[in-house]
């Protein structure tokens, strides 16, 4: 138990699950751990918490700071961190008391830079891991970056992941955005040579009705659209042999976008710059072969692709409408 692990946890207003995330972490089954526990400005009792568990576990450090969101906070994480290794734990979450002895043994066993395991969402405080793997997957950077692109298996997600803290150097996160692990998940894989995956669910996303996924805004498809072809046009420039995933990603935003503003009634930021969004995706077209690129949608997406190809936005309307209706 030489390596430390350095546990970033950033905190704004979660005082009703603090206490369980916290658990979660100080009872790990690896111990040589630096728990950094941000407290990003928050105005509920969470500070009196974090003090409160300092008090019982040395092993944690207390940041307190002005307001500035998640990404700051975790950057300043990252400069606090003396471990050897990054994870991050976000407050309102928990994680399986094996979650980091898991993920450094992979790590240690196949020399890896990055290693990851599943994540399950959860309205219980109290989920428990019943089914461990032990089959992990080995990916090569532009196999991982594939995957990545894909966002079936591997996606975006810090949480899930523990890092070689050499990774960070010259990658922070982007200040004043949503949805910033998008600007630096494939980053950081591309400075890895193995990614490692272990399908067992070790950590527990809880679902809370506040979360940025439980309240779409008009910000936040702008956020993720610009993180997605932002993304799209780096990858496009350093790593060819994925332009059919590459493409495949800003047309599945582009659809998943155009679901959400339906969704809020926004029917402008639809017509407008989600379409324009659009045609700037049909402009990367040429790259690849529509059979393949087609083979990878599901139904649903192949129907509004093709939809979108011929310019019927009333039609593809009707498709969004129908599906958000069924669910």
């Amino acid at each position: 138990m030489t390596h430390k692990i350095s546990i970033i946890v950033p905190i704004y207003n979660t005082e009703k699950y603090l206490g369980n995330c916290l658990n979660s972490i100080i009872n790990q089954t690896y111990k040589n751990l630096e728990i950094i526990l941000i407290n990003d400005g928050s105005i509920d009792n969470s500070i009196n918490i974090c003090n409160n568990y300092k008090n019982k576990d040395n092993r944690i450090k207390i940041v307190d700071k002005t307001h500035s969101g998640v990404s700051d906070t975790r950057n300043i994480g990252i400069k606090n961190a003396t471990g050897e290794y990054i994870g991050f734990v976000d407050s309102d979450d928990y994680i399986d008391k094996h979650m980091f002895e898991i993920l450094l043994n992979n790590l240690e066993n196949y020399n890896g830079d990055i290693s990851m395991c599943n994540l399950e969402e959860t309205c219980d405080l109290d989920a428990q891991t019943t089914n461990f793997c032990d089959n992990a997957i080995v990916y090569s950077k532009e196999k991982a970056l594939k995957e990545l692109l894909y966002d079936k298996n591997i996606g975006n997600y810090m949480t899930v992941k523990l890092f070689k803290k050499a990774l960070f150097t010259d990658i922070t996160f982007p200040i004043n955005v949503l949805y910033d692990d998008i600007y630096v998940a494939y980053k950081l894989f591309s400075k890895s040579n193995k990614i490692i995956y272990n399908p067992t669910v070790l950590y527990h996303y809880f679902q809370r009705k506040d979360s940025i996924v439980n309240n779409i805004t008009s910000t936040s498809i702008k956020d993720y659209l610009k993180a997605i072809f932002t993304r799209y046009y780096d990858i496009k420039k350093n790593y060819n042999t994925l332009n059919l995933y590459n493409v495949y990603s800003i047309f599945n935003v582009v659809i998943k976008m155009s679901v959400w503003a339906v969704k809020i009634n926004n029917y402008e930021l639809y017509n407008n710059e989600i379409y324009d969004y659009y045609i700037k995706a049909k402009n990367e077209l040429p790259l690849v072969s529509e059979k393949e690129l087609t083979s990878l949608f599901s139904s649903f997406e192949k129907e509004s692709y093709y939809l979108l190809k011929s310019n019927n936005k009333n039609e593809f309307l009707n498709l969004i409408n129908k599906r958000i209706c069924n669910n």
